[in-house]
């Protein structure tokens, strides 16, 4: 088993943006800001199925890339971004994928915790529809485009 995490760990292209976000309207804006990018964007509804695409990244039968970024929205269902930050901190890719919090809070208390569980990033999410969208771009270019990530390695 451990071999088959390195394999994909190494072979990942680390391209691919997963981003967490329950609320339809952010969806949407997220999609808009993020479409003409040269990385592919994969959207899903709550903190579980973060986990839950995470842990499909490392089956043998995958077929999907390990993500280059995450996105997480903190107050979800199914599993807070605290909660999935917690399950990520077990997850051989803890180390090399940046998680970064996009969330309306702006709470000192969300802000101290999340990055005591790893948050490389936290991003108060813009009411306005540019600076939304400048955030969002300005996230991706950094993390993925701008920055030299370590190599994945499995635990």
């Amino acid at each position: 088993k451990k071999a088959m995490i390195d394999k994909r760990l190494k072979d990942s292209p680390r391209s691919t943006v997963l981003v967490a976000e329950d609320d339809p309207a952010d969806r949407e804006l997220i999609r808009r800001a993020l479409r003409d990018r040269d990385h592919p964007v994969k959207i899903v509804h709550d903190g579980a199925a973060v986990v839950e695409y995470i842990a499909a990244c490392f089956r043998p039968d995958a077929g999907r890339p390990v993500p280059g970024l995450i996105i997480l929205d903190l107050n979800m269902p199914r599993l807070s971004g605290r909660e999935v930050m917690m399950e990520l901190g077990r997850s051989p890719i803890t180390d090399s994928v940046p998680v970064v919090v996009f969330s309306s809070s702006d709470s000192d208390s969300d802000v101290r915790a999340c990055y005591e569980l790893g948050c490389r990033s936290y991003v108060v999410k813009p009411t306005d529809l540019q600076p939304f969208l400048t955030a969002l771009n300005g996230i991706v270019s950094y993390w993925l485009d701008l920055v030299e990530a370590p190599p994945l390695r499995s635990h």
